[in-house]
């Protein structure tokens, strides 16, 4: 966890001095593990870059986007499965942390982090059930599955940081707070157990 936060946190200061502060430059992320730890990284970075991923229907945006349409497994019927899985909680472990030090950075609290990661293993939502958006659709209407999203608009008040302000126009591309990125050191780290201490 320490890892990967400090491993995104290091691409994104060195991406923010150089690349990125150019107009319409883009960066490639490959790695050699595999598609979905890069989607990780990916999507960690767009939160560092981006403040519209930092609110509800930019992480929504940014799931759906680096994960679902990656074609993620997130329910294939195999092993490993439960890897894919451990990989997708790493990254809502990973928003968790970076919510708990950067409060006011992100419209949604750690409930909200909390509530993504149950919602996982509850066969409920079609956002995690499938592992091609193209079955999305025949899940909803053969199933009457429901997106996650639906539930967290209905409960958006719950999940929401009243110290957090955006304006699309204006804020859209404020960028994180740079920091050195040994903050994110284990000693750093909180303990979610509002999710690990509830199984």
């Amino acid at each position: 966890l320490s890892l990967v936060l400090s491993y995104s946190y290091k691409i994104f200061k060195k991406t923010n001095e150089s690349i990125l502060s150019e107009k319409n430059t883009c960066l490639v992320i490959i790695g050699k593990n595999g598609k979905f730890r890069s989607a990780i990284i990916s999507s960690l970075l767009q939160i560092f870059h981006d403040k519209y991923y930092r609110t509800i229907d930019g992480l929504n945006v940014l799931i759906e986007k680096e994960f679902n349409y990656l074609g993620f497994y997130f329910n294939n019927g195999n092993e490993n499965n439960k890897n894919n899985h451990s990989l997708f909680i790493l990254f809502l472990d990973c928003l968790y942390q970076l919510v708990n030090i950067f409060t006011d950075e992100f419209e949604y609290n750690q409930m909200f982090i909390v509530f993504l990661m149950k919602r996982l293993y509850d066969n409920k939502f079609d956002s995690f059930l499938t592992n091609f958006y193209d079955n999305f659709s025949k899940l909803r209407t053969e199933k009457s599955t429901l997106s996650v999203w639906m539930e967290v608009n209905d409960n958006k008040f719950i999940f929401c940081n009243s110290n957090f302000s955006f304006n699309f126009d204006k804020d859209r591309f404020c960028k994180f707070p740079l920091k050195n990125y040994e903050i994110f050191c284990l000693n750093n780290m909180k303990f979610n157990t509002d999710y690990y201490c509830k199984w």
